[in-house]
Formats: structure tokens, C-alpha cells, sequence
């Protein structure tokens, strides 16, 4: 999940808090109290202020206030994808923190997993916390679960509300109001979405997506990657299909494939772009303060539309169980880690923060809550999740193999860049489940 961009030269800025020498680098350098023990978590979250970086804060400071003999030291990177490559550095140099945000996808997860750096849990750690058993499939290879999944996540459009206001623009739930708003917005000069075009992760989820929405389903994904049906499924290469006119019309504009996610997202909190493309953790976005309060005070999000002739609705959420937080085998605190791992998803804590704020769709059920009504992205969230109907199955599949995802995303890349028909697409597709030859081409592809 990825963070502010205008954060990116903090890579190791230490994140509110006064205590910050220690590190599970420097871990003996740091100066702090000798029977004190320090356990370092390294989080993808650099503003500590708001979203679920100041969740994260909360059960911190929480935490070492009720526990004065822990010392508990973060370290942030962002965006994500320098997050990600400090990770695979420390992992390489076994030199992981003592607790870490990890994503649950393949080309992430599997390395630790194989290399042995990341502690597996016992059934014990989760008793009884209301997790359901997809979202710890999620964090599980073979018998062994690894991670505590803790977002659950779907992708949505931000809009920017007095820019449909301005131009009498209808705010989309079906393909064609999209279509007709972005043709809208690009006659006024603006970009109808932004989108990080530079990697493949935000079309890839576009495009799972758009198969449920043309389905109507969330298994079909889930069967072409079982085999139970072929990835040149009608309703697969249809789902292509609706993705590709989106680029050809426009959507993304001109330049999207030059764009990360950091000019995405400054192009959006600019007021040049009419939407943003991206997933539910950047709900807190409207708490930057780096953007015109006018235009953070405006935006909202909606679903991704229906699709014209899917049987999808746009009330449907196709979700997935994205981050969750690993402990480092060799840590020196090891079980101190997992005893604050334990306390911070106790249902009280995290589960019934992030609910509060309206930061994520609960994976656990929350306690009943107190808190005051929700205003603007926290409004629309909550509507979101209460007209929701779909569950949460996994992107691609969560225990496919790291060569694999990377030859996926290749396929994808290649396709948004209009370099593959969409029959051409599913078939590469399909041939990747079956041609071993064919994964190591296409993951070789820079």
C-alpha cells in the first residue's frame, strides 16, 4: 500500500517518536535504558498524523505507556515500492526488524517465507480474534500461517467533487456515466483519472475488478487459477476488452504510462485530474496537508462503475486482504514482538480504531462504537461497505508462485500499453499456467 510522495527522501525519517536511535541495525548503539527492551517495527506509513499510520501510532504509544519496560521504535519508508526494496535488502542481509508491514502478495511474501527470516504463528496467536479464514489464507504457504492480515482492501475512484459540480458531470456508477464524464473532463483540459501507469499492481486490480463486474461473481478469478475454467473464459477476454476501451478512450489520459504513483496522485491533489484511481488506503489523502484545502475538503470516492452488459452491480466489492504486520525469526525481542503483536489485533484495538476512523473495511468485527458520525471519504466509505455484497477473494492467487506474478504483471503492463489485443492477453494468460518456458520469458521482460 503506498504513502505520500512528497515523503520519499525520509527513507529512514524516524516517525513521531522522540526515542528513534534504535534499529534492528544499530540495535545496541541506540543509548536506551538497559532493562528496557526496544522492539523496531518498520511500517510503509510515514505520516504518523493521519490514516492508518496514526492507527498504528495510537496503539504505540498505547501500548508503551501501559508496558514502560518496552520501547517501541519505528521507522518509516515511503513510497511503497522503496518500502518494498528496503525489506528484500534487510531480508537479503538477515538483518530484518523486529515486527514489519508486509504485503501478502506472492512476489513479496514468498522470498521471506523461503528464506526462513519470517516467524510462523502458532493457531494460539489468533484464537478466538474473529479473523476469517480467507483473510488468513492470505498470510498462509503450505500449513503455516506467517503474517496478522490487517486491511482488507478494494480499489475505488476519488473524484473531486467541485470539479463535477463545476462541469455538471454525474458522479459514475455505471460504465457509460464514466465514459461520458471522462469525454467531459478532457474537453475542459483535465485528466478524467490519474493512475500510477508505471507499474502493473493498479490495472492489475482494475482488471480483476472488471471480471467480477462482467461476472457478476467474485470465483470466476478465482476458478480460471484453480483450472476449473480457462483464463480464455468469454467472460475474461470481455472484462479485457471493457479495460482496453478505457484506455483508448481516454480515461487515463495521454501520459499515464509515464506516471507513478506519486504524479498520480499530485496531478489528482492539483485539480488536474478529475479522479484518482487507487485503493481504499489512500482514504486518508483528504488529510494532506501538502494539497489546497479547497480541493482536499472536495473529494470523495465511489465504486468502480458497473460494466454495460456485466452482471456485476456497482455496489459489489471486490476485495482482497493486502497488508499485514510479520515478526523476524532471529529477533533478539522475539517474544515480546509477538506479545505486542497479539495486543495490538485484539478487537478492541485495532479492529475498533480503524473502524472508528473509517481507515479500512474491518476484517475482524469491531465493538460496538461511540464515535461521531462520519464526513466526506469516511461518508462514502461507510456507504460503500454497508451496500456491499461481495466478498473478499484474493488477487490472482495469494499462494501462486513469485515467478509467476511477476510474469502476470508483465502481461498486464504489456496489455494497458496497448501492445496485446485482449485475445492475445487471455491466451498469454492461459499459457502461463501450463508452459513453465513461457513464466521465465516473460519475467526476464524489463
Amino acid at each position: 500500500m503506498k504513502r505520500s510522495w512528497v515523503r520519499t527522501a525520509a527513507l529512514f525519517g524516524c516517525a513521531f517518536l522522540s526515542a528513534c536511535s534504535g534499529s534492528a541495525i544499530d540495535r545496541g548503539q541506540s543509548g536506551s535504558i538497559p532493562e528496557r527492551k526496544e522492539i523496531v517495527f518498520y511500517s510503509n506509513r510515514t505520516d504518523r498524523t493521519i490514516g492508518l499510520g496514526k492507527a498504528e501510532q495510537t496503539l504505540i504509544d498505547r501500548y508503551m505507556k501501559e508496558n514502560p519496560q518496552i520501547q517501541i521504535t519505528v521507522r518509516t519508508i515511503a513510497p511503497n515500492s522503496q518500502y518494498q526494496s528496503k525489506i528484500k535488502l534487510l531480508q537479503a542481509a538477515h538483518r530484518l526488524p523486529d515486527l514489519f508491514v508486509s504485503s501478502s502478495d506472492s512476489t513479496f511474501l514468498d522470498p521471506l517465507v523461503r528464506s526462513g527470516d519470517v516467524q510462523a504463528l502458532g493457531p494460539e496467536v489468533l484464537d478466538g480474534f474473529g479473523f476469517p479464514d480467507d483473510s488468513l489464507a492470505a498470510f498462509t504457504r503450505g500449513d503455516r500461517l506467517y503474517g496478522v492480515p490487517r486491511t482488507r482492501s478494494f480499489l475505488a475512484l476519488y473524484y473531486n467533487r467541485d470539479l463535477f459540480k463545476k462541469y455538471g458531470a454525474k458522479v459514475p456508477r455505471t460504465e457509460e456515466e464514466l465514459l461520458s464524464a471522462g469525454k467531459l473532463f478532457e474537453a475542459k483540459g483535465l485528466v478524467p483519472i490519474a493512475a500510477d501507469g508505471r507499474g502493473a499492481d493498479t490495472f492489475k486490480r482494475l482488471f480483476n475488478t472488471m471480471i467480477e463486474r462482467v461476472s457478476g461473481t467474485n470465483k470466476t478469478l478465482a476458478e480460471a487459477n484453480e483450472g476449473s475454467i480457462a483464463f480464455t473464459d468469454s467472460q475474461i477476454q470481455t472484462a479485457a476488452e471493457h479495460l482496453q476501451r478505457w484506455v483508448k478512450e481516454g480515461l487515463f489520459g495521454d501520459d499515464f504510462l509515464n506516471q507513478d504513483y506519486g504524479s498520480a496522485r499530485t496531478l489528482f491533489g492539483q485539480g488536474k485530474a478529475a479522479m484518482y484511481l487507487q485503493g481504499n488506503w489512500e482514504a486518508d489523502i483528504d488529510g494532506d496537508e501538502n494539497f489546497d484545502p479547497g480541493i482536499r475538503s472536495s473529494i470523495g470516492i465511489v465504486n468502480i462503475p458497473s460494466l454495460s452488459g456485466g452482471q456485476g452491480k456497482a455496489e459489489d466489492i471486490y476485495s482482497w486482504y493486502g497488508e499485514g504486520i510479520l515478526v523476524f525469526k532471529d529477533s533478539p525481542v522475539k517474544e515480546e514482538a509477538l506479545v505486542f503483536l497479539k495486543w495490538m489485533f485484539r478487537q478492541d484495538n485495532w479492529a475498533a480504531l480503524t473502524a472508528d476512523d473509517g481507515l479500512s473495511l474491518p476484517i475482524q468485527p469491531a465493538a460496538e462504537s461511540d464515535s461521531q458520525a462520519a464526513e466526506g471519504i469516511r461518508s462514502d466509505l461507510t456507504r460503500i461497505q454497508m451496500e456491499a455484497i461481495a466478498g473478499a477473494p484474493p488477487v490472482w492467487t495469494p499462494n501462486q508462485s513469485n515467478e509467476l506474478e511477476a510474469a502476470r504483471n508483465v502481461l498486464v503492463e504489456q496489455f494497458v500499453s496497448l501492445r496485446l489485443t485482449p485475445q492475445q492477453f487471455v491466451n498469454e494468460l492461459d499459457r502461463l499456467g501450463w508452459d513453465i518456458t513461457t513464466i521465465r520469458r516473460l519475467s526476464q521482460i524489463s
